[in-house]
């Protein structure tokens, strides 16, 4: 018996440029079509000092560049830090940190 699986992969862009061009205005993890466990998924941004920029435990929603307690208050150009987790189907934990730059606001 072969039993063939799908990969279960996530691409994390590491910029972003919320300018309203409608070209990479978001910032989301990718993750392939199959394997993600949704309701594990949270994604934390965080600026220089450890401030909350933002937050979500859903997959499908992004980050605009706007800091999430103060609704549209646009943030400046700089690099910031994410902290995501979440599992796949098979139970398996994955915990990712990096930085996103926001470019161009």
């Amino acid at each position: 018996i072969i039993e063939v699986k799908n990969d279960f992969n996530v691409f994390i862009p590491n910029s972003f440029t919320p300018n309203g061009d409608g070209i990479n205005d978001y910032f989301r993890p990718v993750f392939s079509p199959y394997g993600l466990d949704a309701s594990s998924y949270e994604l934390e941004i965080f600026d220089r000092w450890g401030a909350k920029m933002f937050t979500s435990n859903d997959p499908n929603k992004a980050w605009d560049g706007t800091q999430y307690n103060l609704g549209i208050t646009a943030l400046k150009q700089e690099t910031y830090v994410y902290k995501l987790k979440f599992k796949d189907l098979n139970g398996k934990s994955y915990f990712k940190t990096g930085d996103i730059t926001l470019i161009g606001q």
